[in-house]
């Protein structure tokens, strides 16, 4: 109690006061909590806590943290891995996340847009053929996309969870050249 009594003795006495750091309820939502690498579900005024966001789901990528309600400071919210101090409350934090964006890269063409979300079609175009060569379809660099028509020289895909760079190809025309004695 902060509050007690005692009865004096015959000496001379010293009291001293003890006190511990109050801990306050912390909840993670969208990630982890820990201090000196032991997960935790507590922490105090005085605790360096390390935020870890978890790994996004497909198409989404982490944008902040947020929170939610008590009251701490968080070093960098737009980091996925920070720190938190300053809790002197219960305190309820989360990980947000965002639509992620994804790069379209298309080498001797082009495409409708440069980058996009996932689920987004995107249609690609070849550039004109060099003089005595055509296009002979088209290869997907990375991505893990699947052209609707490969051998199109415009075609779509659809845009799952990754950058997507695709080439046209290029070969060069086979002439056939008839002789005949005449």
């Amino acid at each position: 109690s902060s509050t007690t009594s005692f009865v004096m003795a015959d000496a001379a006495v010293e009291i001293t006061a003890t006190y511990e750091a109050t801990l306050y309820l912390l909840t993670v939502n969208g990630g982890a909590a820990s201090i000196d690498d032991a997960p935790v579900t507590e922490a105090s005024i005085a605790d360096i806590v390390t935020l870890v966001a978890d790994t996004p789901p497909a198409g989404k990528a982490f944008k902040e943290w947020v929170i939610v309600s008590g009251e701490g400071t968080i070093t960098d919210p737009t980091a996925t891995t920070t720190t938190l101090t300053g809790v002197f409350s219960d305190i309820e934090i989360e990980a947000a996340y965002e639509d992620a964006i994804y790069t379209i890269t298309v080498t001797d063409g082009t495409a409708n847009v440069e980058s996009a979300k996932m689920g987004a079609e995107i249609t690609i175009t070849a550039a004109e053929a060099a003089k005595g060569y055509q296009f002979a379809g088209w290869t997907v660099v990375s991505g893990g996309v699947t052209l609707a028509n490969p051998a199109n020289a415009t075609t779509t895909f659809t845009v799952v969870s990754a950058n997507v760079e695709v080439k046209a190809n290029y070969a060069p025309i086979e002439y056939t050249i008839e002789v005949t004695n005449g």
